[in-house]
């Protein structure tokens, strides 16, 4: 498997997760809410905690990885013998993935 090959896959696994994570709890954004009051010691923790899991809401994942998937597709256009600007992107790309089993680690990118 290829680094392009390799990162077209995880943006589908990604993909996949989050639309069935949609399904399974189908909202808007606000996805989340208060099930239990809270204390006000625990309010800004909690907030903020709520804020950054709707920040990664299923909407968001879907919306990142067609970004992914846009720039995945132009840097394929140029073929199998990438620049350097465009080989740098790809690898650091893929590092999210470097605990995935099929991650290689000549992809890691070289900073």
């Amino acid at each position: 498997m290829e680094i392009i090959e390799f990162l077209r896959a995880r943006v589908i696994d990604e993909k996949d997760r989050a639309r069935y994570a949609s399904e399974a709890h189908p909202t808007d954004s606000s996805w989340w809410a208060f099930t239990e009051p809270l204390t006000q010691g625990h309010y800004q923790a909690t907030r903020r905690a709520f804020r950054h899991i709707d920040k990664h809401s299923p909407r968001q994942v879907i919306a990142e990885c067609a970004a992914k998937t846009r720039i995945i597709n132009v840097i394929e256009k140029q073929g199998q013998q990438l620049d350097p600007i465009n080989a740098c992107l790809v690898r650091c790309l893929a590092a999210p993935y470097q605990d995935h089993p099929d991650y290689r680690e000549e992809w890691a990118p070289g900073m």
